[in-house]
């Protein structure tokens, strides 16, 4: 799992660099070689890339499968670690039996939305479990490597940047699309410590029954748990970090 990991990582890396698909195109002959696409990724990548000729949407879904296979295997791993059945998981959740066994089955792509209800079932946040579908806890986060998901219903993007090994803070850069709206449950913000800070762009976040207007530079600190909406009222993407203390619940 984690060499396939590796391999994907290579190419997010290239992706996300400032490329596109099209200069991955021309960057591997203009026909999506796999032998080329492998000498512009660096040694030792070569071997775990499909053989012959292929074109850049397949490379895009060979991504978006490898992405849905780690978080079936997180989700799944968590739910046995906790000794949890799928109607248990459900119940704590709120997100159905059927809906449970297609994302184990890698047979669906969670929203985010979704994903944070069963991160929150099973004690953890929403980076938590993304980036177990990596399995890596080493110290230091290379750039190149950080874990980014895409939200397939808004198609924002989710970039874990603090190492997997910290205990309790957690650093996430998100780019939310013009006019997107992305909603999470109270329970959600339970345990944690979190502030807002807009790199760039405008934002919208309604905590609750208040609404917090923030521009380029400004940051929020959350207040007591509540329902909550990021929403982008501009006309371009809003680019914002999210650093996050997990707190240990008082009994």
């Amino acid at each position: 799992m984690q060499s396939m990991h590796r391999m994907f990582r290579a190419v997010l890396t290239f992706f996300f660099a400032g490329e596109t698909v099209v200069n991955f195109k021309k960057a591997t002959g203009g026909r999506g070689c796999c032998t080329r696409a492998a000498e512009v990724l660096g040694e030792g990548k070569q071997e775990f890339l499909y053989s012959g000729i292929i074109d850049h949407y397949s490379v895009v879904e060979l991504l978006m499968d490898e992405l849905s296979m780690g978080l079936a295997w997180a989700v799944r791993t968590a739910r046995v670690n906790r000794s949890l059945t799928v109607e248990t998981l459900a119940e704590l959740s709120g997100v159905s039996r059927a809906m449970i066994s297609k994302i184990e089955r890698s047979e669906a792509q969670p929203t985010a939305a979704l994903l944070s209800k069963l991160a929150t079932a099973f004690g953890l946040t929403l980076s938590e479990l993304i980036v177990q579908a990596e399995g890596n806890q080493e110290r230091v986060s290379r750039a190149g490597e950080q874990v980014l998901w895409t939200d397939p219903e808004t198609g924002y993007t989710r970039r874990a940047i603090s190492p997997a090994s910290s205990p309790s803070l957690e650093l996430v850069e998100i780019v939310l699309p013009a006019g997107a709206e992305v909603s999470y449950p109270r329970a959600a913000y339970q345990f944690t410590d979190q502030q807002i800070w807009v790199i760039s762009g405008k934002l919208h976040f309604r905590e609750g029954d208040e609404i917090h207007e923030l521009s380029t530079g400004d940051c929020l600190q959350l207040g007591a748990a509540a329902d909550c909406t990021f929403s982008n009222p501009g006309g371009r993407s809003c680019r914002y970090l999210v650093v996050l203390n997990k707190m240990k619940p008082t009994l």
